[in-house]
């Protein structure tokens, strides 16, 4: 599990509590923030590294949804004007970046996990 950093920012995006959370993964830690924030939005953060703010409203996106929802947009190439497939396919582009960058996450948790149960062995 890694601690993530949840920073609660109110309507003038001024932060006005924190609090820590350990989670699995980023995924894991965007769904807790999104179950937590009410009328307010979370920042969330794992490190140094801002992961995403999320409101009441913010569609959470797992990578096996962003990997079909790139292929359906890819699939509109043939069909749609060009304005419009741009449109999708950059929305695509955007859900699958940010489901990698979630699955990056992760196996860097397990490689961490991993160094760590490699120093306390030797």
């Amino acid at each position: 599990m890694a601690a993530y950093r949840f920073y609660y920012v109110n309507r003038n995006d001024h932060v006005f509590n924190g609090q820590l959370h350990e989670c699995d993964h980023d995924l894991a830690a965007l769904e807790r923030a999104q179950s937590l924030c009410g009328e307010h939005s979370i920042e969330v953060w794992q490190k140094a590294r801002r992961v995403a703010l999320v409101g009441k409203h913010t569609e959470i996106v797992s990578w096996q949804d962003a990997k079909l929802a790139f292929n359906d947009n890819l699939k509109t190439l043939a069909e749609s004007e060009r304005e419009k497939v741009l449109w999708n396919i950059s929305v695509g582009l955007l859900q699958l970046t940010q489901a990698l960058e979630s699955r990056l996450h992760q196996l860097e948790a397990k490689i961490d996990k991993l160094a760590d149960t490699g120093q306390n062995h030797s």
